[in-house]
């Protein structure tokens, strides 16, 4: 949605802030690479620096200059399983 549809993420966004929020997420939990690579989607969907960086700009454009609200940057696990080999 950050990219397909910002309005509505930024739409959203604003009104956790004016409920009184104290933190914004940038709505990408699943915005990994690797998550990204286990969806085969056509079209593709973009990286993971735009979807992120789009995020940041959505939720640094929904705080308005409030410096009283915090933007967390939210990176969710991949979903890939990671062997580990013994030395």
């Amino acid at each position: 949605l950050n990219l397909r549809s910002p309005e509505v993420v930024l739409a959203l966004s604003r009104e956790y802030v004016k409920a009184g929020a104290e933190f914004l997420s940038t709505n990408t939990f699943a915005a990994t690479s690797a998550a990204l690579r286990s969806r085969q989607l056509d079209p593709p969907l973009p990286s993971a620096v735009e979807l992120c960086r789009a995020g940041a700009q959505l939720a640094r454009q929904a705080i308005g200059g409030k410096h009283e609200v915090l933007i967390a940057g939210v990176l969710g696990a991949s979903g890939a399983i990671l062997a580990v080999q013994e030395v």
